[in-house]
């Protein structure tokens, strides 16, 4: 799966039925467990349908002439293509582990509004208690 343009349903999907990234459904580390991040062209809102590049986690730096760091953080595949990361594997994997412990049931569409609400608030929505919510879950 790593390496690859899919759909983020399948990326989801494969998270949730513990084929890919580091931990299971019981969120315990996987041995064969791979951290992995998700990139789509820059500017596009991300649909569950939508096209996307699921890619090993990258981070490499070079360091200036002039002392600075340059980190470049996108697999060659898509350098240059007006693609951008979208999400780290490591936040797909939390929300969903938010999500198991909240809800006993839930689909697709409300696990991107959930990665949507976490991205924009860094903190992961309460289902229990929307008092304690930074803001209202995004429509889709």
């Amino acid at each position: 799966m790593l390496n690859t343009y899919n759909t983020l349903e399948t990326v989801i999907n494969e998270v949730r039925s513990s084929r890919l990234g580091v931990y299971d459904a019981n969120d315990k580390v996987r041995a064969s467990g791979e951290h992995f991040s998700v990139y789509s062209p820059q500017g596009d809102r991300v649909t569950l349908d939508g096209q996307i590049y699921v890619g090993a986690e990258v981070l490499e730096f070079d360091i200036l002439s002039d002392g600075n760091v340059d980190y470049d953080t996108l697999p060659s595949a898509i350098k240059g293509t007006g693609w951008t990361l979208l999400y780290s594997g490591e936040i797909i994997e939390s929300v969903l582990a938010s999500l198991r412990y909240q809800l006993p049931e839930f689909d697709n569409n409300l696990v991107l509004k959930a990665i949507d609400y976490y991205c924009e608030y860094d903190c992961f929505y309460d289902f229990k208690d929307s008092g304690l919510n930074a803001g209202k879950l995004g429509d889709r």
